[in-house]
């Protein structure tokens, strides 16, 4: 999950991306109490790396200055954060 929030944390928007046994069930984004779900996968061609788009319309939405963190999960645990 990727949270991208607005300057002075008015707007956020999350990206997510979900996985059951190795297939993916979800890929989206969501803002206030709207999900979005989006076509396509992100790239996990390299191991160990997710990498996904947001669309611009979200990114928008927080104005010209924001700022992100991105923490991955496996079982209910998180497991890796950026930036730490």
């Amino acid at each position: 999950m990727v949270a991208l929030g607005g300057r002075g944390g008015s707007n956020a928007v999350q990206l997510g991306y979900k996985t059951l046994d190795g297939n993916q069930i979800a890929y989206f984004t969501f803002a206030g109490a709207k999900q979005q779900n989006l076509s396509g996968a992100p790239d996990v061609s390299v191991p160990g790396q997710v990498t996904a788009v947001v669309p611009s319309a979200a990114v928008a939405a927080l104005g010209s200055e924001w700022h992100w963190k991105a923490t991955s999960n496996v079982d209910g645990e998180d497991v890796d954060r950026c930036p730490n």
